[in-house]
């Protein structure tokens, strides 16, 4: 849609040219027609996840040394929770052959 503003006389007497305004249309479905209503949390809730974070970070060793030997303490800790887990699991197989053998006697 196009709308022509009127032209307008200066002081001097000339008219300034007429200048066209096009109209942009708009789709009726905007980001207003699609509200998403989120629970906001309480301050409580805030504060016990403020509290939870900070305990998190002073939990790790601000020092180099310390934060070296933390991580390494960590990977050890799990590789051997890795190699548990796959011994838990081999034993189940093994239990599970096992009753497959003394139900078939």
């Amino acid at each position: 849609m196009t709308t022509k503003k009127p032209a307008q006389v200066g002081q001097t007497g000339k008219a300034t040219p007429v200048m066209e305004v096009k109209k942009i249309e708009t789709s009726k479905s905007s980001n207003a027609d699609k509200k998403v209503w989120h629970k906001q949390p309480t301050v409580e809730e805030l504060q016990k996840r403020i509290e939870e974070l900070t305990n998190k970070l002073n939990a790790v060793p601000q020092d180099l040394n310390a934060k070296i030997e933390y991580f390494n303490l960590k990977k050890d800790l799990i590789r051997k929770l890795t190699r548990l887990e796959a011994n838990a699991t081999k034993l189940q197989e093994h239990l599970d052959e096992i009753a497959e053998l003394a139900a078939a006697e």
